[in-house]
């Protein structure tokens, strides 16, 4: 069982040492503001139906719309009705905990550093993070700890892993001057040599090509309601915001500023700024062709020899240090699944005649990328259908 241990030789060890507590900044936690309840719109939906209740599958439901013509004049109804359709998506709930324990009493008194205290805070920062590194998971089609869907190397679940469906992904990119173009595989991705990367970065024109994707679904992958207004939501990594920084041209970057500033510093661009119905969401880059850019470190990248998506290996070109492949998101309504079935507790315990103390946390939920499933004519087909409210997009990126 490792221990806490706060040693002599520790610059910890109290010397007079004044009672301030250094702070751990942490990474931005940018998703609270994009989950609602089912039925509210947003693209991550939190269902809490077996929070207090025994179960550790939950399965939601899809009502198909009516595709027939129906009859005109005269029309015989009876013996020409249309069979209704209702696909399903099953969660499968998992466990996640973790805990720390003081070393013993001569820990405690060297230090004026009360562990456990230290401890619900570390914890509590740990289980935010790890949350939403399984949200990007799920939403990226990403396996659980950023393996790739279906890798099955480690043991947490709580991510159920749903691989980005056919349909719904872009490989490519495009230049800093705006030319864009895909390719089939990330395996082509900057393969033509050193620099090659550079004719498939993020920017504008990708931007447009998953908002395009999306609009163009069968069915339309629905944008979020925000104030009166249709949105999809884009959130890509920082190393992706410097190539969309980069661009030049009337329809980059610098287009995105200058719209913001004729609008106003109380413009929702602006996010803490705005007040009321000016005000979207905290921490955005600015809104693009009715989509609202987000940036987030915890975005995968890969580099030569690594995968974002089983038996899809980026090329040697991609050369750690140089550049990099990264995966952006583009979200509509109910994109993203969360399933609670046990809310983040705290507990503590004693050891060793009560001289130690360990402290834990856990919770029970899931955490899925929307993909429903056609049960066919015989109800017991479950073919999986394509991600319901994601598209992703694979482009280079040029390291700092």
């Amino acid at each position: 069982m490792p221990a806490t241990s706060i040693l002599h030789a520790n610059a910890l060890t109290q010397q007079a040492w004044p009672k301030t507590f250094f702070e751990y900044m942490l990474k931005n936690m940018i998703f609270s503001d994009l989950m609602g309840a089912p039925g509210s719109g947003m693209p991550i939906v939190i269902d809490r139906t077996l929070v207090g209740r025994a179960g550790d599958q939950i399965t939601f439901e899809l009502d198909q719309p009516l595709t027939g013509a129906g009859q005109g004049n005269d029309g015989t109804l009876e013996g020409n009705e249309e069979a209704m359709s209702f696909w399903n998506m099953p969660m499968v709930l998992a466990e996640r905990g973790h805990a720390v324990v003081e070393n013993g009493l001569m820990t405690n008194k060297r230090a004026a550093i009360n562990i456990i205290t230290k401890g619900f805070y570390a914890l509590n920062r740990w289980a935010a993070e790890q949350f939403e590194n399984d949200l990007i998971y799920a939403m990226c089609g990403l396996g659980n700890q950023g393996t790739y869907a279906g890798e099955g190397s480690t043991g947490i679940e709580t991510v159920n892993e749903v691989a980005p469906s056919t349909n719904r992904i872009i490989r490519g990119g495009q230049t800093l001057a705006g030319v864009y173009k895909e390719v089939a595989k990330d395996a082509d991705l900057g393969k033509g040599g050193a620099t090659d990367y550079k004719n498939y970065l993020f920017g504008t024109r990708v931007i447009e090509a998953m908002r395009m994707k999306a609009q163009l679904a069968a069915p339309k992958i629905q944008p979020v309601l925000v104030n009166g207004r249709y949105y999809y939501v884009c959130v890509y990594h920082p190393l992706q915001r410097r190539a969309l920084r980069a661009e030049t041209g009337e329809t980059g970057w610098q287009r995105i500023v200058a719209d913001a500033y004729n609008r106003g510093m109380g413009n929702w661009l602006f996010g803490k700024q705005g007040n009321g119905r000016e005000r979207m969401f905290n921490g955005i880059d600015g809104v693009y062709d009715d989509v609202i850019l987000y940036c987030s470190e915890r975005l995968p990248t890969r580099v030569a020899d690594e995968v974002l998506d089983q038996g899809d290996k980026i090329d040697k070109s991609i050369v750690s240090g140089t550049a990099r492949v990264a995966r952006a998101v583009l979200l509509g309504a109910s994109a993203v699944a969360v399933a609670w079935g046990k809310d983040w507790s705290r507990r503590t315990k004693k050891f060793d005649y009560d001289r130690k103390t360990g402290i834990a946390t856990d919770a029970i939920y899931a955490v899925k990328k929307v993909q429903f499933r056609n049960p066919g004519a015989n109800q017991s087909t479950n073919t999986p259908g394509d991600d319901y409210g994601v598209i992703v997009a694979d482009t280079c990126c040029e390291e700092v």
